[in-house]
């Protein structure tokens, strides 16, 4: 009897500390530190589907982009505050592909994200922006957690010091991941088919 108490308390310990340990490793536990800084990436070209809806959906949207070039970088601009509750489910964004940087992409890139209905747009490079400390990629569900962890920390920081800095944007690589909110040429972020509307 006491062996199989023993058993269930070792079983019990060694599932908690696996528990804890994948939670760490999709980077919950991860510090987020947020800052003032030249963005990871400028001036790109990106193809681009417009969404409306809860933010978490941008998952399947990368999936639905990457199903057409998988070796390229994902990109997401979220253009309403997701710590609005009233909005949480009506909330506007653009998803898709990263094309290419400083460079126009290939006409037949261009072609086959078009014949996709993908939208094409040139994003400004610029030398200042709020970002978020880089977090590693390691699933999906690590792209889940940090969203919902950095956005509330960057929307804190934005409002803590008064900047003006929209959208934010996540830059999904291979194995991490970037956010980003602009402090100048914010209009230029808000692609064809998106109101610049900011309040």
């Amino acid at each position: 009897m006491i062996g199989l108490i023993v058993m269930i308390i070792v079983m019990t310990l060694c599932l908690t500390a696996t528990t804890v340990y994948l939670l760490a490793y999709i980077g919950l536990f991860k510090h987020v530190d947020v800052t003032v800084g030249k963005p990871e990436i400028t001036n790109i070209w990106i193809a681009y589907k417009l969404c409306t809806g809860s933010y978490s959906n941008c998952l399947y949207d990368f999936v639905e982009a990457s199903s057409i070039y998988k070796d390229l970088p994902n990109i997401a601009i979220f253009y309403d505050n997701l710590l609005d509750k009233s909005k949480q489910y009506d909330l506007r964004y653009a998803a898709g592909l990263i094309l290419s940087e400083s460079k126009e992409p290939d006409e037949e890139q261009i072609d086959l994200m078009k014949r996709y209905g993908y939208k094409i747009a040139q994003l400004p490079a610029i030398d200042h922006s709020v970002k978020a400390s880089t977090l590693f990629f390691t699933s999906s569900l690590s792209s889940y957690i940090a969203s919902h962890r950095v956005f509330p920390a960057m929307y804190q920081y934005i409002s803590s010091t008064k900047l003006s800095a929209h959208p934010v944007i996540q830059l999904c690589f291979k194995d991490v991941t970037h956010f980003m909110a602009p402090l100048s040429q914010q209009k230029d972020f808000f692609v064809d088919g998106i109101e610049y509307v900011y309040k």
